[in-house]
């Protein structure tokens, strides 16, 4: 399928660092990576470094990508409109070395039933 939700970061060498979704079953949505090698001209094979479930009631937060000086930050966020979750939401990340996906670590982070998820814009996708 087609990678939709695109976002990057240059880092200091002018190096184009890339993430997006791609569906893969109904609900089912991978996240890859991959750099532009500038210096080269060459995108470099795609890398899978998540994946999630968007079911109904679900409300996502595109991932997003930052960069530091040593590690891509891959961040996005899902509030719960229904069942037993609803009016709460979760911050999910991950994070690995520059170039090396493959030492990727990822987290959740639950926030209270009582905060608004404030930090979604126009970019929400509701299923």
């Amino acid at each position: 399928s087609e990678g939709k939700s695109p976002s990057f970061q240059i880092d200091k060498l002018g190096n184009i660092h890339l993430i997006w979704l791609q569906s893969i079953l109904g609900d089912r949505n991978d996240i890859y990576y991959s750099t532009f090698d500038v210096k080269k001209s060459k995108l470099e094979e795609k890398v899978k470094v998540g994946d999630f479930v968007i079911s109904t009631g679900k409300v996502l937060s595109e991932p997003i990508i930052g960069l530091d000086n040593n590690y891509v930050y891959v961040f996005w966020s899902t509030e719960f409109r229904s069942g037993l979750a609803a009016g709460s939401a979760h911050i999910s990340y991950l994070t690995f070395p520059i170039n090396k996906p493959s030492f990727q670590s990822s987290k959740t982070v639950q926030l209270p039933f009582f905060i608004k998820n404030r930090f979604t814009s126009d970019r929400r996708k509701e299923n």
